[in-house]
């Protein structure tokens, strides 16, 4: 009797089990059922205990919808990816060595001076959650721009290579290799191996991709993301369930930087379009409604999972990314709706032209480069985008690249009034080379004999334009001209102590009011670097209020200038020798330097 009654219930899971596999929203309404258990935890958790646990549970939440999604992926093409992958894995092997090569060499030296919010966005976010100052993944950081989940990849760098630049700089890099990776199958989908080529490898030797690939892991992450976001729309528009994986993607970029939000709106006001049209060819308007009440679902459940415990976060929304919006600002609301329409339509023109074109009268946060593009690609771009708008019959990812060019700088600059920052509309780098790489096409249709030299030609010449002029020139040390040699000298000063790093000593570094125009950014990077340890910034009248007898012993003092009055305690020196006439520069010294020579003085007490 027993043997019947389990084998009974045995053949009843089986088709409670047969059941749910076979039903892709069963599947889908299980993963809400979850996420509320998520959303209580996270509500319960006070004291913040659980935050790491509810962490893991909520990514395990989202790979659950990755691999609901991938197994509604129909099996063909699923076997069309792996052959493609198959087929093109020579070429993917060496446009991912390209990309990391150029992204992973001199990373400690060049840039050599790390100051700015790259710091602090992973470095120092990331020590918080390690010393414990800070425990709550789901919560936002600086600026309100981004959840402190992007602080993990700055936690694991910290763990390995301590307080050294490389421990934020590395995921940077290699999410900018992801990145030209995901472009490689973007230009593959558009135009084949040729333009997974072209796209890939403009990518991998932008500037201004370069520049935060090797910085600002935030930034250049927002570009990964921007991308998952374009191909879950592109796998959407093909299949209905893929709007589960649409969901998701669009609720994890509400953790990403604020900047991928216009790119969420884009991909968005594209699939409606395709919808629209879709059921106006579809004359059944009650199967019409079905399918949209469907895939509104999914959508909404994908967005709940993505976004997770943050979305019951008093006034989440209300603070992220909105502090600078151009409609607060107390000027622009006060003058004429006719004054209002001009502002726009200029601080659109500004936005848009970053594109191709250096304002000069715009902010720029890597002043390196004048324009999102390098040159001679501003010139294709502008050649791509005429020939794309005048195209007839558009596909669904060159309907999608306008919507986006166009939608970005409206949301990401003319809303904030800030027309040139490019860390801003760094999520349309792709779509825009991409539109760069059309017009490259186009140019080499010109010579159907030539066709192919003309486009290796072109691709090689831009890469190489772009590479030398980011090393050579150093486009990433422009951002620190202004501040010049104090910041160098500082840098000098942080990694002597890192180096030294003597728990029984007391670190000063002398400072005049120069070394304040940036103090908080100064003390972060102590901090980072110098972690555990003794350190302090001071002044004359500082030193002589707090140490009234003299400088105590067992206590370095590392100075910019040689003084007269700490001299003879003076022991050792670092200088670094800045020729003038070498071809790769000494990244150590500041740009654009002149003396022979530069460096810091060490005193010992």
């Amino acid at each position: 009797m027993s043997t019947k009654k389990t084998q009974k219930s045995q053949n009843l899971l089986s088709k409670v089990l047969s059941t749910f596999k076979g039903n892709f929203d069963l599947q889908v309404l299980t993963l809400l059922v979850f996420e509320f258990i998520i959303l209580v935890l996270y509500h319960a958790d006070e004291k913040l205990q659980w935050n790491p646990y509810i962490l893991l549970i909520w990514t395990s939440a989202i790979l659950a919808g990755l691999f609901i999604s991938y197994s509604a992926i129909p099996q063909s093409y699923k076997d069309r990816f792996i052959k493609i992958l198959h087929k093109e894995k020579r070429w993917l092997i060496s446009i991912s060595v390209f990309a990391l090569l150029l992204r992973i060499i001199i990373l400690d030296t060049y840039p050599y001076v790390a100051l700015g919010d790259e710091l602090r966005e992973i470095g120092i976010n990331g020590l918080n959650f390690i010393t414990g100052s800070n425990k709550d993944y789901f919560q936002l950081g600086s600026y309100a721009g981004y959840t402190y989940i992007f602080s993990i990849p700055g936690i694991i760098g910290y763990h390995i290579f301590g307080g050294s630049p490389i421990a934020y700089r590395l995921p940077a890099a290699l999410i900018g290799v992801a990145t030209v990776l995901v472009t490689y199958f973007l230009g593959y989908l558009w135009k084949g191996r040729k333009g997974g080529l072209i796209l890939s490898v403009l990518l991998a030797s932008s500037t201004i991709h370069l520049h935060f690939s090797r910085t600002e892991f935030i930034i250049v992450s927002s570009s990964f993301i921007s991308l998952c976001i374009l191909i879950a729309g592109y796998l959407s528009s093909r299949n209905s369930k893929m709007y589960l994986l649409l969901g998701l993607a669009f609720g994890f970029s509400m953790h990403a930087y604020v900047a991928v939000r216009s790119v969420m709106i884009a991909v968005a006001i594209s699939i409606a379009f395709l919808e629209v049209q879709k059921a106006l060819e579809n004359k059944n308007f009650s199967e019409v409604t079905k399918h949209t009440l469907q895939k509104a679902v999914r959508i909404v459940i994908g967005f709940i999972v993505g976004f997770g415990p943050s979305m019951i976060i008093p006034n989440f929304l209300g603070s992220s990314g909105s502090g600078n919006l151009i409609f607060n600002d107390p000027i622009f609301l006060n003058t004429s709706l006719q004054n209002k329409l001009e502002i726009l339509v200029q601080l659109y023109e500004q936005s848009f032209g970053v594109f191709f074109y250096a304002d000069t009268t715009a902010n720029f946060h890597f002043p390196g480069s004048g324009s999102l593009l390098d040159f001679p690609l501003t010139l294709f771009f502008i050649l791509g985008l005429s020939a794309l708008i005048l195209k007839k019959n558009k596909m669904f990812l060159e309907k999608t690249f306008l919507c986006l060019l166009f939608i970005i700088p409206l949301f990401n600059q003319v809303l904030v009034g800030e027309p040139g920052e490019e860390h801003r509309i760094l999520v349309a780098l792709p779509y825009a080379l991409a539109v760069a790489m059309y017009g490259i096409f186009k140019a080499a249709e010109l010579s159907k004999k030539y066709y192919i030299h003309i486009l290796i030609v072109l691709t090689v010449f831009s890469s190489f334009y772009s590479t030398y002029n980011y090393f050579i020139l150093r486009l990433s040390d422009k951002d620190i001209i202004q501040v010049n040699q104090t910041e160098y000298a500082f840098e000098y000063m942080a990694r002597y102590i890192a180096a030294d790093s003597d728990p029984s000593k007391t670190y000063i570094i002398y400072s005049d009011q120069s070394f304040h125009v940036n103090l908080l950014h100064y003390k972060e990077k102590l901090r980072f670097n110098t972690s555990g340890l003794r350190v302090e910034i001071l002044d004359q009248t500082q030193i002589d209020v707090l140490y009234p007898e003299g400088i105590p012993v067992n206590t370095t003092l590392l100075l910019y200038d040689k003084l007269e009055m700490f001299e003879e305690n003076i022991k050792s020196e670092i200088f670094y020798t800045c020729p003038d006439t070498r071809f790769i520069p000494e990244y150590k010294c500041p740009p654009n330097y002149t003396s022979s020579s530069f460096g810091i003085y060490i005193a010992e007490y």
